[in-house]
């Protein structure tokens, strides 16, 4: 079909046409692709949030995890130090002697005595915020130098709190390889919590009879 031989009525009905499908064509990527590509970037962006949101959660959750698990060792740890470390409120001379006989005995050094160097004081302290008190002892040996030192490293191995404060050494004139030797050893004792006195109920004066 020639353009030039159309009528001009046909011509007309052509271009008729032309402009309707053209603004179908725009009418549909208005009202209907638009909006569905916009819809589309929405939904690409929320689900970009969600992955985000999704992402954290997750870090905090294996942070949780690993606080959970951070504390569990910790109380696992102050569990034992209690129990294996720290001196305990009932017979706590009791507990330091049988201590030091068995380090003693480890190295070959004879202790002749303990005895408490610092009262007990059933693990009560008057400061407020302080959780620990200090128990110590003073043990007499009469050892060597090289024997000496084997004593003071097995109880310190055997204890990481535990705290040499003094050391007397008086050297024997029948035998100078042998020394009167004291030792003060000091271990952390827990302060137990005093309960507080009971609240002073007031009284309200009495009305004078008349």
């Amino acid at each position: 079909m020639n353009w030039v031989s159309l009528k001009k009525e046909q011509k007309q009905m052509i271009v008729l046409i032309g402009m309707v499908l053209l603004g179908s064509v725009v009418l549909l990527y208005i009202y209907v692709i638009g909006p569905f590509l916009k819809s589309g970037g929405q939904v690409s962006v929320e689900l970009d949030t969600i992955r985000t949101q999704l992402k954290q959660s997750d870090e905090v959750m294996r942070s949780e995890k690993k606080v959970r698990t951070d504390y569990a060792v910790a109380t696992s740890n102050l569990h034992t130090a209690l129990e294996r470390y720290v001196t305990p409120v009932e017979s706590p001379l009791s507990w330091a002697t049988e201590k030091i006989y068995r380090q003693a005995r480890l190295v070959g050094v004879d202790v002749e005595s303990v005895n408490e160097a610092t009262a007990s004081t059933g693990g009560k302290t008057s400061q407020p915020n302080k959780n620990f008190v200090s128990y110590g002892v003073r043990l007499f040996t009469r050892c060597g130098y090289a024997d000496l030192l084997k004593l003071i490293h097995a109880l310190e191995d055997d204890n990481p709190y535990l705290c040499l404060t003094e050391i007397g050494i008086t050297p024997q004139d029948r035998n100078v390889q042998q020394h009167q030797v004291s030792i003060t050893v000091e271990w952390p004792m827990r302060v137990l919590a005093t309960p507080a006195p009971p609240a002073e109920k007031s009284r309200k004066p009495e009305t004078p009879k008349t």
